[in-house]
């Protein structure tokens, strides 16, 4: 008989979906899917609280912040302190905290209490990354303040070290070349200026590092 004929005979082969197996899996393991399920959505649930309640948590941190900010602006010091005091310990989880406890700091050097204002900016040293230059800054205008002058000059060298490219760095040379002199060394307040010059051409840091170190344009006659 012809082969073009021949009618196979058995049962056909009959190909299962992946659908159709994602099925009959459920259907014998009902349980495990089902709380597995369970599982899953009560990790969500709870993820999102977590996050709403952080949420809120920081939103709270930063109006108590901008209330104890306003009343140090007020000139209520004492109770600015304590405000902050409250953020920085009752939020301490918050991203208000780091700025409670600089502003903290801010708020003394205002009154020129020098060595309280040192405390705080010191706690920010190896703080958040973003507060870290504003921190070392600080203690240095407050150990110039103190006149502990070699540790001021050792304060801005670190900021520069680390943050050479930092919105401060100019002023923060400045402040180099200015306690360099009141430590007598004319010669490293001289280069820390000429450095500001080229460095921060064209403005009102290299104009007046050039007056100190006399080589500003004369004036122009009207």
């Amino acid at each position: 008989m012809p082969s073009s004929t021949w009618i196979s005979s058995g049962e056909p082969q009959i190909r299962v979906s992946r659908t159709d197996q994602v099925v009959t899996f459920v259907k014998e393991k009902r349980e495990a899917v089902v709380a597995g399920s369970v599982v899953l959505i009560a990790a969500a649930i709870l993820g999102a609280w977590f996050y709403l309640h952080y949420s809120q948590i920081n939103d709270t941190a930063w109006k108590q912040l901008f209330i104890a900010q306003q009343t140090g602006f007020s000139g209520a010091y004492a109770e600015s302190e304590k405000k902050l005091d409250e953020v920085a310990a009752g939020f301490a989880r918050s991203d208000a905290a780091p700025y409670a406890v600089m502003s903290k700091g801010d708020i003394l050097f205002r009154q020129e209490k020098y060595k309280e204002a040192l405390e705080e900016y010191k706690k920010l040293v190896n703080g958040p990354a973003y507060m870290r230059p504003f921190a070392i800054y600080n203690a240095g205008k407050s150990r110039e303040a103190l006149a502990l002058t070699a540790e001021a000059a050792a304060d801005y060298r670190d900021f520069l070290a680390k943050y050479s490219d930092h919105m401060l760095a100019p002023e923060v040379h400045f402040s180099l070349a200015a306690v360099q002199e009141k430590l007598g060394d004319r010669e490293g307040a001289r280069s820390t200026y000429e450095k500001i010059a080229i460095l921060y051409p064209e403005t009102s840091w290299s104009e007046a590092a050039k007056q100190k170190t006399g080589q500003a344009a004369p004036a122009q006659p009207r």
